[in-house]
């Protein structure tokens, strides 16, 4: 490299002719420049390049159906950008660019050097080098895309906290079919793994089913986004029901979730650590470590707040209400319960998911309100549900969360008519 800029340096400092600067001679002698750095040939290197990056880190993760179709929608998007994109316009914005930057007597002077030996070598072997840097960049550049995964991921979970996503899919949802299926071709190897697992469970050859489990947990599903819900709760689910009639699989559980509580005590924000913690002990079914880890974290610590909200459940189930609104509040909530009934009415099943919400989180929501005292948020929530699901089996439901808090006459509330349409 210091031998290219010596050997640049003496050719610039040989062109000592003078040239007049104008906008016509800057245009003349950058097409020159341009004709002799060849960008038709730049430009074929750096779509080589890209399809071979693509080659490399994306399809061999794809099912071969899934391959295909991304195949072919690339070579359709490429042959309508070569269609606006062509050899002509790239390198008559390469000839503005070079006029516009550098003067006529500068251009001269590159030139002269690209039409030089060393000048063309170097023009020559520009790809072959930007292939090289990307080469030797790959692995590092591989490692920060998994910590940018991480970091992204771990500020989306504790911004949403989502547990509609932790839920089976309610019979007839597509959609939530649809989204397994992409899942599953994108990343054949977990889920059929899973698969095979839960096969050789059922067949009695344990060991080599918590094999399988276990490589799911530890990487397959761990590595992608598209299984995190999965991972925590069918997963882990298989998982506690083999550790029923196996020790080794209940040991390893206990084991995972040690390592998680360690990962805590270095780092008690680490929210992917809380995630796998507090997953791991319900399945366990030592709540207490949850309320435990929890009562450890200073009160007004951000990571306390972020744990208290996925281990909502366990704080209501003890009746530490205030303490689960204060890492939950109605605000939050409201929000939350406005996006899933959003999303829900966009992708067609919008009575199933909400009807699955309410009971599944809006109840616990709305005991951890009339447990604390908050009664007009109680009942502004109430008649949320009521619009949304008026079911005498979701009323069921509210009304035995409302009974465990003490206000069993907020459901009657909720039956009074508007006064405002009286």
């Amino acid at each position: 490299m210091k031998y290219t800029v010596l050997v640049l340096s003496l050719a610039l400092a040989g062109c000592a002719t003078v040239v007049k600067d104008s906008p016509d001679a800057r245009r003349t002698l950058a097409t020159q420049v341009v004709n002799e750095l060849g960008p038709d040939r730049l430009v074929a290197s750096m779509r080589d390049q890209i399809h071979q990056f693509v080659g490399r880190n994306l399809l061999p993760g794809m099912s071969p159906e899934m391959k295909q179709r991304f195949e072919k929608q690339s070579a359709e998007a490429m042959a309508i950008m070569k269609k606006y994109v062509t050899p002509e316009k790239i390198r008559a914005a390469m000839i503005d660019a070079y006029a516009q930057t550098f003067t006529a007597a500068e251009l001269a002077q590159l030139q002269t050097f690209y039409a030089s030996d060393i000048g063309r070598a170097l023009s020559a072997r520009q790809a072959d080098i930007a292939v090289k840097t990307l080469a030797t960049l790959q692995p590092a550049m591989q490692q920060a895309m998994a910590e940018i995964r991480t970091t992204t991921m771990n500020r989306v979970l504790a911004a949403e906290r989502t547990p509609i996503a932790l839920a089976p899919p309610a019979a007839g949802t597509g959609n939530s079919e649809a989204v397994a299926k992409l899942a599953a071709d994108l990343y054949p190897d977990a889920q059929a793994r899973f698969r095979h697992a839960q096969q050789l469970a059922a067949e009695g050859k344990k060991a080599e089913a918590l094999a399988e489990y276990l490589w799911c947990y530890d990487h397959g599903m761990r590595e992608s986004s598209q299984y995190a819900g999965v991972r925590l709760s069918f997963l882990l689910r298989s998982l506690a029901t083999l550790a029923h009639s196996y020790e080794p699989a209940r040991q390893a559980l206990y084991d995972r979730r040690d390592a998680a509580g360690a990962r805590l005590h270095a780092n008690a924000g680490d929210y992917a650590a809380q995630m796998d913690f507090a997953a791991l002990n319900r399945e366990l079914g030592d709540h207490a470590a949850n309320l435990a880890l929890f009562d450890q974290m200073p009160a007004d610590a951000r990571a306390r707040e972020m744990f208290g909200r996925t281990v909502f459940d366990d704080l209501v189930a003890a009746k530490r209400y205030q303490d689960a609104v204060a890492c939950r509040s109605y605000a939050q909530f409201h929000q939350l319960f406005a996006t899933i009934l959003a999303s829900s009415r966009r992708q067609g099943f919008m009575g199933s998911a909400g009807s699955m919400f309410i009971t599944r989180n809006g109840a616990a929501e709305l005991e951890a309100l009339a447990g604390a005292g908050d009664l007009d948020h109680a009942r502004e929530l109430l008649k949320q549900f009521r619009e949304e699901d008026p079911s005498e089996a979701t009323r069921r439901v509210l009304r035995e969360h409302l009974e465990r808090a003490g206000h069993p006459e907020l459901i009657e509330d909720s039956k009074a008519p508007d006064a405002s349409k009286t």
